[in-house]
Order: structure tokens, then C-alpha cells, then sequence
């Protein structure tokens, strides 16, 4: 509850991680608390800005 307390005070739009498993355990987290914020990992955000330079 302390996490979720936490996550409703700052107003997160979204969740970060660079671990599979704490990914899963979040993600139970949020589910068990039915609250509506994206995971995201943090090679998927990194991909996400990279650049292509031809």
C-alpha cells in the first residue's frame, strides 16, 4: 500500500524498470490495486529516443 500511496501522491504517468522481474511484480502491483499505469522497460524507453542517422 505504501508504494501505491507513494505513486498516487507524485501522480507518475508511468513506471520504469530495468529488471524483468520486478517488471512482473509491478505490474501484479498495480493490477491487485487496479490502477492504470504503464510499465515501461528501460531499454524499450532508451529504444524508443534513439536517433537513426544515415
Amino acid at each position: 500500500m505504501c508504494k501505491k500511496n507513494q505513486l498516487d501522491e507524485v501522480k507518475a504517468d508511468a513506471l520504469v524498470t530495468a529488471c524483468a522481474n520486478c517488471r512482473i511484480v509491478m505490474e501484479e502491483g498495480l493490477e491487485a490495486y487496479d490502477m492504470d499505469v504503464p510499465i515501461l522497460g528501460l531499454t524499450e524507453l532508451l529504444a524508443e529516443h534513439l536517433v537513426e542517422e544515415n
